[in-house]
């Protein structure tokens, strides 16, 4: 009767140990949830790759082996997938389901390793984990919703600034409509401006032509004439330095005329004269006017200057006194520029005379006089000079100068106009992204 007490209470606890290891052993392999029992560190949308009634595939598809060996702490897996709730597998990952916060994955090397990773705990088996999911779930919805907040302020602050960058292009898009119509208006001022300014150029244009084309026939006819004075000047002094009339000008004919004394000495030297004549010991009268005239011309204007009182410009000196009559072997008719030389030659031979007679005696100039010849000659005022151009001429001038200024303002206004236009092209061609349309 006792031993038959005794076998059954051992019976009793043995089965009761059995219950007890076998709710150890699913505890320490499967996770309850609201529907069903999933391994530990499987989430539930992975709970049908975990079929406790069939044999296990791992996930990489290389083996199959008895639902048994799920998370019995020994990698069967290559992919570690048959090792979710242990540390077997270097490569398995461990899910945190993290009830009231963020579910996450942890590499299966921290599960069971005495730390807590997991805020709900679930990862470490040997110990109870607090659980703090609640608290820093709390935490992360506080800061979400911050940036919830904020990104609501940014999204109304950019509405706010779409709006003005509308406004702003639409205001831009009408002043460029507006500026079109004034770019298109001033473009037909400045054609018109132009056309006119064309026409005013013509005559003006004609006038000019014909105004240069006479002052350069004039200008030539002056230089023509004063060429014939200088050729008849250069023909003049040659007569008179040929005394003997044989067509070419010694050295001995030089020497006679103190006017070519260089040193002032009072002796003109073989030197001195034959300089004269290009150091030669005569000079015909082609080499005279191509050449020695303009060697002695200088020392003529000089003589000139010395022995001849201040008078008016163009006009040539007069004698102030008696001049004797100059007798020659071969009396000829001289015309009466050869007179006035030989005249003036005969007055500086009688300045060169014997010192011991009378000195020329020159007109006293009176008071009046005087104050004429030392008062500089002032020169006619700018608006008392004679117009470089005639009436007509200067009326057309004037029209086509009004005509250049008023093209010239409308063109300025059509590329003012230009310019701002695009400007503003270019910044309304610049892409703000979708708000600003």
């Amino acid at each position: 009767m006792a031993g038959s007490q005794f076998r059954q209470v051992n019976t009793g606890i043995w089965h009761s140990l059995s219950l007890i290891g076998i709710f150890a052993v699913l505890f320490n392999r499967f996770s309850i949830s609201a529907k069903d029992l999933t391994p530990r560190g499987v989430p539930l949308s992975r709970a049908a790759l975990y079929d406790a009634e069939k044999d296990f595939a791992c996930l990489d598809g290389t083996k199959l082996i008895p639902f048994s060996l799920v998370n019995d702490d020994y990698c069967d897996c290559a992919d570690g997938s048959d090792e979710p709730g242990t540390s077997a597998c270097p490569n398995g990952r461990f899910f945190c389901l993290n009830a009231g916060h963020k579910s996450i994955y942890i590499v299966s090397s921290r599960v069971n390793d005495g730390i807590c990773d997991c805020c709900d705990g679930s990862e470490e088996f040997d110990f109870a984990c607090p659980n703090t999911c609640d608290e820093m779930g709390r935490a992360a919805r506080e800061e979400a919703e911050r940036a919830v907040r904020l990104a609501k302020e940014g999204f109304q602050k950019r509405l706010e600034m779409s709006q003005v960058g509308k406004t702003y292009r639409q205001s831009k898009t009408e002043e460029r409509s507006r500026l079109e119509t004034d770019r298109q208006h001033a473009e037909v001022i400045k054609d018109e401006k132009q056309m006119l300014r064309d026409e005013a150029e013509t005559p003006e244009k004609a006038a000019l032509e014909e105004y240069r084309r006479l002052e350069d026939e004039r200008k030539q006819k002056d230089d023509q004439e004063e060429k014939q004075r200088s050729e008849e000047e250069a023909e003049d002094m040659f007569r008179l330095l040929d005394s003997n009339d044989d067509g070419k000008i010694t050295v001995s004919e030089i020497q006679v005329r103190q006017t070519f004394d260089r040193n002032k000495d009072g002796i003109v030297s073989d030197e001195e004269a034959s300089f004269f004549l290009n150091l030669e010991a005569e000079m015909s009268k082609e080499d005279f006017l191509k050449s020695g005239w303009l060697l002695a011309k200088p020392y003529f204007l000089m003589e000139k200057g010395m022995f001849s009182p201040p008078e008016p410009e163009h006009m040539m000196p007069e004698p102030e006194h008696t001049v004797p009559e100059t007798v020659h072997t071969e009396p000829t008719e001289p015309n009466s520029q050869e007179a006035e030389y030989h005249d003036f030659e005969d007055d500086e031979a009688e300045d060169l005379g014997d010192p011991s007679e009378k000195p020329l005696e020159h007109k006293e100039l009176s008071d009046d006089e005087q104050d004429e010849l030392d008062t500089p000659k002032e020169e006619p005022a700018a608006e008392e000079q004679k117009p470089k151009y005639d009436e007509q001429t200067m009326e057309l001038i004037g029209i086509a100068d009004k005509a250049r200024s008023e093209f010239h303002e409308a063109d300025k206004v059509f590329r003012d106009i230009s310019n701002k236009l695009q400007e503003l092209n270019d910044v309304l061609n610049v892409d703000f992204g979708d708000d600003e349309r």
